[in-house]
């Protein structure tokens, strides 16, 4: 059933910086009905840290009986919201997504039990060539709809540990910013 929506913010699912009130009010929404040009994500770096260009997503997947499949939209700047950069989907890419949410809410119809899918956000960072300092905090929060409140999916996070994290798990340092959003 498509009724679960999954929230993936920087690779940190086992994380205990992950909102898990927001998290879980968000598993109980239906990706499927929620219009994808009225999501907000904002994104909170500190000096040191930008975003890698199209280095932000959210991803739809979606499983019925045999058949799969799995799509990726871009974010895009909208300005600064809330102390951090605000994101949503490319006007380009809204019409694509509603497409999808229809193929898979007529699986659902068909055979819920049939059904299974997730909704994702992925950021990708990068340095922007400042230091980033010893105190600096990454932060994630979600907006389903317009003038709905923004929760908090990843609350003030460590940015060194975070960057120490994904460096570990990649094998590579953190790329470069090149004509990234940066803050």
């Amino acid at each position: 059933m498509i009724r679960k929506m999954t929230l993936i913010a920087l690779l940190l699912s086992g994380c205990s910086a992950i909102d898990h009130a927001t998290t879980a009010m968000l598993e109980r929404q239906n990706p499927l009905t929620a219009d994808p040009a009225k999501y907000t994500v904002v994104i909170g770096l500190p000096p040191g840290l930008g975003l890698e260009q199209n280095g932000a997503t959210i991803g739809l997947d979606a499983q019925f009986r045999d058949q799969a499949i799995s799509e990726k939209y871009h974010l895009r700047q909208t300005g600064l919201s809330d102390g951090g950069i605000a994101l949503a989907i490319k006007p380009e890419d809204v019409p694509k997504l509603r497409a999808m949410q229809a193929k898979v809410a007529a699986w659902e119809q068909e055979s819920p039990a049939d059904s299974t899918g997730s909704l994702t956000a992925m950021v990708s960072p990068c340095y922007t060539g400042l230091p980033v300092p010893e105190n600096g905090k990454v932060s994630i929060s979600i907006r389903t709809r317009e003038g709905g409140p923004l929760m908090p999916l990843l609350r003030p996070y460590s940015a060194q540990k975070l960057v120490k994290r994904i460096e570990t798990d990649a094998g590579a340092p953190l790329p470069r910013c090149g004509t990234s959003v940066e803050r």
